[in-house]
């Protein structure tokens, strides 16, 4: 596929812009991965036919949406390659609708205000060091694949820092070696959750978990299979 670097949307006309990129079949794959785009505003939406390493959107009001919509292939599939410093992505404000069509490998999407809206086609894998999904609180939360951790403490984790996760479906929570890995967690509740598969756990501390003040309503159909160190 073919790659962007870098878009800049720093200049105040872009304000409440909508972004898609794409690229025109010819011979290749039909996919352009991006490394980063930037925006110190708030935007309408980002939509990247490929792979997303990163994103930093948002003004400096943390009450408005700093995006309504986000969406991408995958994100961080490729790492650093495409060009961006890292795979954190910072979301100033709310977030609207996350869609991402297949995996999120090893990056960081930080909110510092709510998610309405949450679909992961493939799976959460984790890599690096409390990389996955951090808002304040989800309300709708469906991943077609699992969350999965891995050799790094706090790798693939999906939380909500103060408020709850209303509505969760998951195929399965996969513990990796490290402590605290492979988890899902809610500083308060998680209303309904749905685990299509198992939760195991693995080699680590606390790593395959599903953890909140209050799940109301939960529906595991495959089993809960301890790690070593549980």
């Amino acid at each position: 596929g073919l790659q962007l670097n870098r878009v800049d949307l720093s200049l105040p006309v872009f304000a409440g812009t909508r972004l898609r990129i794409t690229a025109t079949p010819s011979g290749g794959d039909g996919l352009v991965h991006v490394g980063e785009v930037f925006a110190p505003h708030d935007l309408r939406a980002v939509v990247v036919g490929g792979d997303l390493a990163k994103i930093t959107v948002g003004d400096a009001d943390p009450t408005t949406r700093g995006i309504n919509r986000l969406a991408a292939n995958s994100i961080g599939l490729f790492g650093s390659a495409t060009g961006a410093p890292d795979t954190v992505s910072a979301i100033t404000g709310g977030l609207g609708s996350l869609e991402v069509g297949g995996n999120i490998t090893g990056a960081t999407i930080g909110v510092s205000g709510p998610i309405d809206k949450a679909t992961i086609g493939g799976s959460v894998i984790g890599v690096n060091t409390f990389d996955g999904i951090a808002a304040t609180s989800i309300g709708t939360l469906s991943i077609g694949g699992t969350v999965e951790g891995g050799s790094t403490f706090g790798s693939g984790q999906i939380t909500t820092t103060v408020g709850a996760i209303r509505q969760l479906r998951v195929g399965g929570i996969v513990g990796g070696a490290a402590d605290l890995s492979g988890r899902i967690s809610s500083a308060s509740r998680i209303e309904s959750a749905r685990v299509i598969g198992s939760i195991l756990g693995g080699g680590g501390i606390s790593s395959g978990s599903l953890d909140a003040g209050t799940i109301q309503n939960l529906l595991i159909r495959g089993g809960i299979v301890g790690g070593s160190n549980d």
